[in-house]
């Protein structure tokens, strides 16, 4: 783990019950905010409204540091 603080660029993707792609964004989890390493921060974002999407993915695409 590193030792500098950053702001992670997330992008999440919401799959059907068969894994078909329903929805996919990227957001800012934290604004533009570094989260200091070892720290967590919960997320409050909604991927869709619809309700076929029964699972999601989320993965980090880029780290910027603020």
């Amino acid at each position: 783990m590193g030792e500098t603080p950053g702001g992670p660029h997330v992008e999440v993707i919401a799959r059907d019950e068969n894994g078909e792609l329903v929805a996919s964004t990227d957001f800012w989890p934290n604004s533009i905010n570094n989260i200091p390493p070892g720290e967590t921060r919960g997320i409050a974002f909604t991927i869709t409204e619809d309700s076929r999407a029964k699972s999601a993915e989320i993965k980090i695409i880029g780290v910027n540091i603020w």
